[in-house]
């Protein structure tokens, strides 16, 4: 199963380097580019994930503003010290108000939590021995090296490529919220 290459993508992610594997998970889905609109930090904006969290709600207002268009909110932040779950929770407060409580099961909108960061998910792709504890350091000045771990992701969402994703349980969730959003792209 994969994306409907009929729908819009929004990014809305917290550093380059989810953008850069963001993009190439969404080639290898062959969504085209002019089908993709990215919001990521800015430069020298501060910290990526409270972007996120202020970001969200404008994104998801967007969303059910323009509900006739074939769209998908692709969100990705670092659970960091979190779990998948408090993360996922903190960001649903920033879409809730007092008045009424939010349900993403209907969504377009994808919620990609990579335990710790991002590169948790680009070493364990890259065939290395990984859990969620521990950090790894980020690839810096190239965030175009994640570009293949990427394919293989996709390949692991689609169901093509079997992986045990046992010690790496956020990669568990991204294929549920991958395949819930392809659900209802149908």
């Amino acid at each position: 199963m994969k994306l409907n290459r009929n729908y819009q993508y929004i990014i809305l992610c917290e550093d380059v380097q989810m953008r850069t594997f963001i993009l190439s998970f969404l080639d290898e889905q062959d969504i085209k580019p002019q089908k993709i609109r990215v919001r990521s930090i800015p430069c020298g904006e501060g910290c990526g994930e409270a972007y996120v969290r202020r970001e969200l709600p404008k994104e998801v207002k967007i969303l059910h503003a323009t509900s006739y268009l074939k769209q998908v909110l692709v969100v990705c932040v670092d659970a960091d010290n979190h779990t998948v779950d408090e993360r996922v929770k903190m960001l649903i407060r920033e879409v809730e108000d007092d008045k009424k409580k939010w349900s993403r099961t209907n969504e377009p909108i994808v919620f990609w939590i990579p335990k710790r960061q991002i590169e948790t998910w680009i070493h364990f792709f890259k065939w290395e021995a990984v859990d969620e504890n521990n950090v790894f350091p980020h690839s810096g000045k190239r965030p175009e090296s994640c570009k293949n771990v990427a394919n293989i992701f996709s390949e692991y969402c689609q169901g093509t490529r079997e992986m045990d994703c046992s010690k790496v349980p956020s990669l568990i969730a991204a294929k549920d919220e991958y395949e819930r959003v392809c659900r209802l792209q149908r």
